[in-house]
C-alpha cells in the first residue's frame, strides 16, 4: 500500500469511529424516548342495550339487532359505533313461536384514543357478566304471542 493511501486511511478511520459512536447514541436516545410514550387505548362508554329485533331468518334478525345497537351507540359519537371493538358485547337470539327469530345486542361502545382522557378507567378483557337476560327475551316473545293471539 502506498504511503499516501495509508495516510488517507488513518485520517478517515477516526472520523468513521466518531460517526459510528454518534449514530449509536442517537439510536439509544430515540429508543429511550419511544418507550416513554403511551399506547392507544379503548375508551368505552356505559352499556348500550338495543331494542330486540325480529326477522324471518337468524342472519336478518342479527343484522337488525346490530343496526339498533349502532343507532343507540351513535349518540356517544360516530367513533363509538364499531361493534367489533365494543367491550363485553353479546348478541343473543331466541326462536319465537311465530316461526321468526328475535335477537338483541348489548355492549359498551368503545373508540380508540391515542391519548387517554383524564378520567380514564380501563375495562378488563373478557365477558364479566351477561347484559341480556335470555329468559326475559323469551318471556317478551311469549307475551307478544299471547297478545297477538287475543286480537281478532
Amino acid at each position: 500500500m502506498s504511503s499516501s493511501r495509508l495516510s488517507t486511511l488513518r485520517a478517515v478511520l477516526p472520523a468513521c469511529r466518531y460517526s459510528m459512536l454518534l449514530s449509536c447514541l442517537i439510536g439509544a436516545i430515540s429508543i429511550g424516548t419511544a418507550s416513554m410514550g403511551s399506547a392507544a387505548v379503548n375508551h368505552c362508554k356505559p352499556l348500550v342495550k338495543a331494542d330486540p329485533a325480529e326477522a324471518n331468518t337468524a342472519p336478518n334478525a342479527k343484522r337488525l339487532a346490530l343496526t339498533n345497537w349502532t343507532k343507540q351507540a351513535s349518540m356517544h359519537g360516530v367513533e363509538f359505533t364499531r361493534w367489533g371493538i365494543s367491550w363485553n358485547h353479546e348478541l343473543v337470539c331466541v326462536a319465537s313461536g311465530r316461526k321468526t327469530v328475535i335477537c338483541q345486542a348489548a355492549g359498551h361502545p368503545c373508540a380508540v384514543r391515542q391519548v387517554p382522557p383524564a378520567n380514564f378507567i380501563p375495562f378488563r378483557r373478557g365477558v364479566s357478566q351477561s347484559a341480556i337476560d335470555r329468559e326475559g327475551l323469551a318471556r317478551h316473545t311469549r307475551r307478544e304471542e299471547t297478545a297477538s293471539a287475543k286480537q281478532p
